[in-house]
């Protein structure tokens, strides 16, 4: 493992990973090798340390829609003092979440709740915070999804899912403009690449499509879902926990040189990076 100046206070023995390698439905996953302090110390410096929103207080609620098993929402339990609505369609994996949670000691820091994105199973402006990582994606542009997160959150709203109008997405194929073509179309490119076994047919989201289902909302983030494009790259080194999980030491001066760049554009700079990350604000409130 590489030495990071970013140290987690979070401290899990031989014993406790053992344990929750263990827990059914997650043992099987792609996910079981993960580095569990190195993930949820990822979700904490990425999303808990950096959300633009007032101090999180005892009194607020913060949802995870989607939560998978339940990383980022072990960071807010761990990290923060509010009560945390964990909420994810596949029963199977929630149940999994929630037993990793009671081996982490967490477990009475989390409510569980099983249902969609396109039926949320919380009450009107019921969470303060709602976090929604990586899941839009999944929807094909159901707009339903964008309306229950709308309808949920108070306050403020943090969404991360690829920019369906950025030319190369890392999902799929990962093949130049593929993801704008019809899709009998993308099967001809993709196959013709060699890349028909990931060609999955997922329709992404674009800036207009958000600021269009999220009306009652604004923007606060200036790049992705952050200050500043210096809180990117305070991020490394750190560990990339999807898929097997791998470490990402130093960006490369390329993606520095064009982050900065984009920067420049300050909340436009959304229409030119491959995530559609961003924090926003309600501006209506009942």
């Amino acid at each position: 493992m590489p030495d990071t100046h970013h140290s987690s206070e979070l401290r899990i023995d031989e014993g406790v990973r053992q344990a929750i390698r263990n827990v059914p439905h997650f043992n099987d996953s792609q996910y079981v090798g993960l580095d569990i302090e190195a993930t949820i110390d990822y979700f904490r410096r990425k999303f808990v340390d950096k959300v633009l929103s007032p101090a999180l207080t005892p009194d607020d609620v913060v949802a995870d829609v989607g939560c998978g098993y339940g990383w980022l929402a072990f960071a807010l339990a761990t990290y923060s003092p509010s009560h945390i609505i964990a909420v994810d369609m596949d029963e199977l994996r929630l149940d999994a979440a929630k037993r990793i949670a009671a081996i982490l000691g967490i477990g009475d820091r989390i409510e569980w709740r099983v249902g969609s994105l396109q039926n949320i199973p919380l009450t009107d402006q019921e969470a303060d915070l709602t976090f929604c990582i990586e899941v839009l994606e999944h929807i094909q542009r159901d707009v339903a999804g964008l309306r229950e997160l709308a309808r949920i959150t108070r306050n403020f709203l943090v969404l991360t899912t690829p920019n369906g109008a950025f030319p190369v997405i890392s999902h799929d194929t990962c093949l130049p403009f593929c993801h704008w073509l019809p899709m009998r179309l993308r099967d001809v490119y993709a196959g013709a690449m060699g890349r028909l076994n990931m060609q999955q047919g997922n329709r992404f989201w674009t800036p207009f499509d958000l600021s269009r289902h999220l009306s009652d909302f604004l923007r606060v983030s200036r790049f992705l879902h952050y200050r500043s494009v210096e809180d990117v790259f305070d991020l490394y080194p750190y560990y990339l926990p999807y898929g097997r999980g791998e470490w990402r030491l130093t960006p490369s001066l390329s993606l520095k040189a064009y982050y900065r760049m984009v920067a420049h554009f300050g909340k436009a700079s959304q229409f030119f990076l491959p995530s559609l990350a961003g924090t926003f604000q309600r501006q209506t409130k009942t």
